[in-house]
């Protein structure tokens, strides 16, 4: 099982709701669509999962991002105030704690923590992790730093070395900086940039702002002439894969080359994103941020539409009345990518999982899974969507490939748990 489970987050005091975050009125046209709605939570609804936490101390605190190796062995977590912890899995429901990486770099404001971090593809030999941080107000920053294990100490004891992967400076905000790093089979690094809230430059090739890049570590160095940035010695090159877009939170790989991506709206739609990694190097994914918000804006050849996308106030929160401006948390999505299907004696979900995304509001609480559609890598069956957990406050989510069970870790909680079949569903 090589798929990559992951989550999307979006924390409400991250964006002010404000006249400066959207586009002029007059670049939006009056035929909008309407999008698909999501119901709200039924109150007597009986969930077909729950969440059981695991048991270990953990020295991180506001958990935001997860990572488990290939081999099944350690988990990754990173939480406020620079610190990600490795742990290792004793059994299902168990894990200990083998040591913490500080980074003290972190800056106090803003996004405030360790926005992303991934596990090398061969990590339980390489000891090599990829963070990424908010060094300073408007200073975003990849770096990798590598691990030494002691098998008698039963420690990762020192960091033996940490390299620059690329830096940029962001001229007017403290947010939308990082969103989700992923490590690909070929050992390319992919990252999810926001636009810093300079929605000027989202449309342009020549900046990050708004952009899926792709850093490769592999072939002969190129020139990237993009200003405010710089990358380290250890990178070849920098590929944009997709721009226009607004807070790309969380993304994940599906074995069909379909990377997903969910994009955090500005006050009115959450958008779920896909595009195929093995389009030509010469075409770039436009999905039209800051001209187009979810199914509203101006209709242009030139964009890709959203896979999924939704209205705020279809999750039935009733904190507010104005669809334009809400004036309570906002509400956010997370995803994951189809559930690997395995023999039904070994999957512990069944076939519950088998060919679906998860979709999930950080602060209303659900999560809902979408079988994707047989018709294209990039499409999924919304008529058959299932509402199987309710849970506030999920930051990230990931597959052990090694036992087939789904982890999860939580910001309020700072715990991680594992997901499990309800006794009214075995």
């Amino acid at each position: 099982m090589t798929n990559k489970f992951f989550s999307l987050v979006f924390f409400s005091t991250l964006i002010a709701c404000s006249d400066s975050d959207r586009p002029e009125s007059k670049t939006l046209v009056a035929t909008e669509t309407v999008p698909e709605k999501i119901s709200a939570l039924p109150f007597d609804y009986q969930y077909p999962f729950r969440l059981e936490e695991v048991a270990g101390s953990l020295s991180a605190v506001g958990l935001t991002d997860l990572d488990i190796s290939d081999d099944g062995r350690w988990v990754l977590y990173s939480g406020f105030g620079g610190k990600a912890c490795i742990a290792e899995f004793i059994d299902d429901n168990r894990i200990e704690e083998r040591g913490c990486i500080v980074t003290r770099e972190i800056h106090p404001e803003g996004e405030n923590g360790l926005n992303s971090i991934a596990l090398d593809k061969n990590f339980s030999q390489s000891g090599i992790i990829y963070v990424a941080l908010q060094t300073a107000p408007h200073h975003r920053v990849i770096r990798r730093y590598k691990m030494s294990y002691s098998e008698s100490a039963q420690t990762w004891i020192e960091i033996e070395s940490q390299d620059l992967v690329w830096s940029e400076t962001v001229a007017s905000s403290a947010t939308h900086m990082i969103g989700k790093l992923l490590l690909t089979e070929d050992g390319s690094l992919i990252a999810s940039i926001g636009d810093g809230q300079e929605m000027q430059s989202v449309q342009s090739n020549d900046s990050y702002f708004g952009k899926i890049i792709k850093i490769n570590f592999s072939g002969s160095r190129t020139e990237i002439p993009k200003s405010g940035w710089q990358v380290g010695e250890l990178v070849k090159s920098v590929q944009i894969l997709a721009k226009g877009l607004r807070m790309p939170w969380r993304m994940s790989i599906t074995n069909s080359q379909s990377l997903w991506v969910g994009d955090v709206g500005s006050s009115r739609y959450e958008e779920l994103n896909c595009l195929l990694l093995d389009t030509p190097k010469a075409q770039v994914y436009n999905f039209g941020w800051p001209i187009n918000e979810g199914p509203s804006g101006s209709i242009q050849s030139e964009f890709t539409a959203p896979v999924f996308s939704w209205s705020r106030l279809d999750f039935g929160d009733l904190r507010t009345s104005d669809p334009q401006c809400p004036s309570g948390p906002r509400s956010a999505i997370w995803l994951g990518p189809t559930y690997p299907s395995i023999s039904r004696d070994a999957d512990p979900y069944g076939d519950r999982l088998d060919g679906r995304i998860l979709l999930s509001d950080f602060e209303n609480g659900w999560v809902r899974s979408f079988p994707i559609a047989t018709s294209s890598p990039c499409s999924i069956d919304s008529e058959n969507a299932e509402l199987i957990l309710g849970s506030p406050f999920l930051t990230a989510a990931k597959l052990n490939p090694k036992n087939g069970l789904i982890y999860f870790s939580d910001l309020r909680a700072g715990a991680l748990s594992v997901l499990r079949l309800s006794n009214a569903s075995k």
